[in-house]
């Protein structure tokens, strides 16, 4: 063979490479956008939620730090009481995806149609737990005015656990089908009712008397209450049936939703002792938490809501047999996970008096504020890693590992670590923090070892 014809085939095996390399980058591209479709209408959704405790913090936060402290507090009691619903109904989203994936509409249909029952029933059985508020609250470590705030807040908002079960449930319908921008719709307009109505409850004005914090609650509870109606009647075409529940996706959907129910309680509870950590080590402490909290979910929401849309896809291409696709939507939302949580990392370093001055801080809370937000910066690649990978492992099916991964690294790291180096070597809110780092960490190393396998696919399979 000629010289010539040996340097013609190396160009053309170059030329090939390349072209195999731009096809293959464009279909990473597409996998991203497609992801990306599907997320960023969650994320507005999550913002939107967000956006409505943020502006509580916001008007309680002139009310005093005591105020604060105690709706911060509130709000942990009250994801406890509302957590195994919360996980048990993620299960809607899983059910009803692998049935879109399959294109079988009718175990779509049911799918919204058990969780919507499951919500009912829920939010039923969570409503006299509105009247244990002093007894949660104080076993979180609240005490004197920020414990009677604190079970005026709780005790309101415990009311909407219907309309907030109820929510979830269709949110998770739409979202399995593919359909993220309706439930978007209805949060936002849950969140304009709840500005609009929140200086109104909050201070009073005219005959309308003021309700403090009591008055945050309600004008949550209320905005709540609008995007349930936006979403039920945009649901109800669909899901409208005079048939009975069908028991084998009743019982399908609780075996993949209750591990989910079993990790948001254990979970949640983790973080009750979290915070009473805090609480111990001072008001200003835990104000400074409550504000990082509520600034961290700029990036924390958009990440949260890119692992939810990388799940829908995964649950999709399980239901339709595809476990490389699965695989390849996981990569995706993970690259575009870390890109977006890598960008707010940035702007946490680079200018984090700006973000908290809003909330108009006492200096004490300012110093503790800004120091809890460096950290926060620190673990937001690893947040994303994190909340990608579990997202696809629940999207898969894989729920049981994803609760020992939730349920271990909360109660075997987080805790043990930060408590230690809040309270016995006297870092405070920063030593906390740390432990929480850790449990982000490993949570992320763990997680990304299970994808990199088969067993999660093949469990998959089986289902």
């Amino acid at each position: 063979m000629s010289t010539m014809q040996l340097d013609g085939r190396v160009r053309l095996r170059r030329a090939v490479a390349r072209v195999s390399g731009s096809v293959a980058t464009r279909r990473r591209l597409v996998r991203v956008r497609q992801v990306a479709r599907l997320a960023w209408p969650i994320a507005v959704q999550m913002l939107s939620f967000t956006a409505m405790a943020l502006v509580d913090t916001l008007y309680v936060g002139w009310l005093g730090t005591a105020a604060l402290a105690a709706v911060g507090l509130g709000a942990v009691a009250s994801h406890f009481v509302h957590a195994f619903g919360t996980g048990l109904l993620g299960g809607v989203r899983v059910v009803v995806a692998q049935a879109h994936g399959a294109a079988d509409g009718v175990a779509a249909r049911d799918g919204g149609r058990v969780g919507l029952a499951l919500a009912a029933s829920l939010g039923v059985l969570t409503l006299p737990l509105a009247g244990l508020g002093g007894v949660i609250l104080g076993l979180a470590g609240a005490e004197g005015e920020v414990l009677e705030l604190a079970t005026g807040w709780f005790g309101v908002r415990v009311l909407g656990a219907p309309l907030w079960f109820g929510t979830l449930a269709l949110a998770g319908w739409f979202q399995g089908r593919g359909d993220t921008r309706a439930p978007m719709r209805a949060t936002l307009v849950a969140n304009a009712v709840n500005i609009a109505l929140d200086p109104l409850y909050i201070y009073g004005w005219g005959p309308w008397p003021a309700m403090g914090v009591q008055g945050a609650a309600l004008a949550t509870v209320v905005g709540l209450a609008a995007g349930f109606v936006v979403l039920g009647l945009s649901a109800r075409p669909a899901l409208r049936g005079d048939g009975p529940l069908v028991w084998s996706v009743v019982r399908r959907l609780w075996r993949l939703g209750s591990p989910g129910g079993v990790r948001a309680v254990l979970e949640v509870g983790a973080w009750m002792v979290f915070a009473s950590a805090l609480a111990r080590v001072g008001d200003s402490a835990l104000a400074a938490h409550l504000v990082v909290i509520r600034v961290m979910s700029l990036s924390f929401l958009p990440g949260h809501a890119i692992g939810e849309a990388t799940g829908v896809l995964v649950g999709q291409a399980v239901g339709r047999g595809r476990p490389a696709q699965a695989r390849r939507a996981w990569r995706s939302g993970l690259f575009l996970g870390v890109l977006v949580m890598g960008l707010f990392s940035g702007v946490f370093l680079g200018v984090p008096g700006w973000l908290l001055a809003p909330f108009g801080l006492s200096p004490e809370v300012m110093d503790v504020a800004v120091g809890l937000l460096t950290i926060a910066a620190l673990l937001q690649v690893f947040d994303a890693g994190a909340m990608v990978g579990l997202a696809t492992l629940s999207g898969a099916g894989d729920v049981r590992v994803v609760m020992v991964l939730g349920v271990g690294t909360s109660w075997l790291v987080k805790l043990p670590l930060g408590l230690h180096l809040a309270l016995d070597r006297g870092w405070g809110a920063a030593g906390a923090w740390w432990g929480l780092t850790a449990e982000v960490v490993v949570l992320f190393g763990v997680a990304a070892w299970r994808l990199r396998g088969d067993a999660w696919l093949r469990g998959a399979q089986q289902r």
